[in-house]
């Protein structure tokens, strides 16, 4: 399936997917298995919200 996002489902994706990735590191500073495993079912690459600054807020 091809998910397309507008630009508020997008925004709305990116706290669910920041969990999800921090959850995948070895040194995880928090774990939500269940935000991996949206992400993971949804098959969206969702490796372009790593770099921003966003990330360390959702984490904190």
């Amino acid at each position: 399936m091809d998910l397309k996002f507008g630009d508020i489902q997008e925004t709305a994706l990116i706290p669910l997917a920041i969990k999800a990735s921090e959850t995948s590191r070895p040194n995880a500073r928090i774990r939500d298995l269940k935000a991996k495993e949206i992400i993971d079912s949804l098959g969206v690459d969702v490796s372009k919200y790593d770099p921003f600054m966003s990330h360390e807020g959702v984490v904190a």
